[in-house]
């Protein structure tokens, strides 16, 4: 009997150490997948930053090409005009 009780009580002190095993356990779970579900939501989080950043960029290239065809227009008038001045000089002052 007394083995018995002794047999018993070891069994209920590995069952309590393999159940506090398994608590720490399901904590250590619970804690990485708290951890990865944060992770996921940072992935989200800067994929959407980086889709609204290649927008603006794209947006401001599309700004970009604009003004240099503007640029690019007022430089050709500039030098029509130049010219258009040029031609007016010499017949005013080099008239024929």
């Amino acid at each position: 009997m007394e083995q018995e009780e002794e047999a018993r009580h070891q069994l209920q002190q590995a069952k309590k150490k393999m159940d506090q095993e398994i608590a720490n356990m399901k904590k250590e779970l619970e804690e990485i997948n708290s951890a990865y579900q944060k992770t996921e939501a940072d992935k989200v989080a800067k994929e959407a930053q980086i889709k609204n950043l290649n927008e603006e960029i794209a947006h401001q290239e599309e700004l970009i090409a604009k003004l240099n065809k503007e640029k690019k227009a007022a430089q050709e008038n500039a030098q029509k005009s130049s010219e258009d001045v040029q031609v007016f000089k010499n017949l005013f002052f080099n008239p024929t």
